[in-house]
């Protein structure tokens, strides 16, 4: 087997890990975590403008006029 194929061969057989606290995670697991808390962080600050009574974004642009309210 020459030398380049047996690089590419062992290139493709490493997968991405992370370590953490002991434990070995793959790269898929990681980007299902980092997924799941940017969603959690933006349900949290909706919660929070929903406590803090809703706000109101209005844009004109020429004609354009864009109006979002939440509560």
């Amino acid at each position: 087997m020459p030398r380049s194929s047996r690089k590419a061969c062992a290139a493709a057989s490493v997968a991405t890990v992370a370590k953490v606290g002991g434990f070995v995670l793959p790269g898929f697991v990681v980007t299902v975590i980092w997924i799941v808390l940017i969603i959690l962080v933006i349900i949290l600050l909706a919660w929070i403008v929903h406590l803090a009574g809703g706000g109101l974004f209005d844009l004109r642009l020429g004609h354009f006029r864009l109006q979002i309210g939440v509560t």
